[in-house]
């Protein structure tokens, strides 16, 4: 009887793993597919005007940036976009983030983001970035081509010149 228990026991948590292993590999390609083209999306500016994909210009390669204030690196790639203002200028710049708008305008402007035209800083409250592009990881980067196909994701920090190099193999 304790033997057929504990296979029971056994053969329903093997069950169980197996299923949640299903899942979670069936909802990797649902995001995988989703994304493959920007995805439908809409979040609010530091200003109260609502951003949507419909808004992402078509033939300008875009560069999409889940980040947090407070991340160091995030930190530095945002260091690095000024100092490469020259050559970021030709493509649309994303950056969502679900901190505070406070904190948002205060990474915007330490790191002088509101000087560059191309930027846009986009606020997330309802975490809905991590639903619909399928990370929780920050500094997390999309880059799409001009056809807004997906061309790579970054995940963790990313050198400002492997950036440059999927952006301008669209020129």
């Amino acid at each position: 009887m304790k033997k057929s228990i504990t296979l029971l026991i056994v053969i329903l948590l093997l069950g169980y793993m197996c299923n949640s292993i299903y899942k979670s590999i069936k909802e990797k390609k649902a995001v995988a597919e989703r994304i493959r083209i920007t995805p439908s999306f809409s979040f609010d500016d530091l200003y109260g005007y609502t951003f949507q994909n419909t808004d992402v210009n078509i033939g300008r390669s875009c560069l999409l940036i889940y980040f947090h204030p407070d991340c160091e690196h995030c930190q530095y790639e945002a260091s690095l976009f000024i100092p490469n203002r020259r050559e970021l200028t030709p493509y649309q710049i994303l950056m969502i983030s679900s901190d505070s708008i406070q904190n948002i305008k205060k990474f915007e402007e330490k790191y002088h983001l509101n000087e560059m035209d191309n930027v846009v800083m986009l606020h997330d409250p309802n975490y809905d970035f991590e639903k619909i592009f399928g990370t929780k990881m920050i500094p997390t980067s999309f880059i799409y081509d001009k056809k807004q196909k997906l061309k790579k994701i970054f995940k963790g920090e990313v050198k400002i010149e492997a950036i440059l190099k999927n952006l301008e193999d669209e020129k």
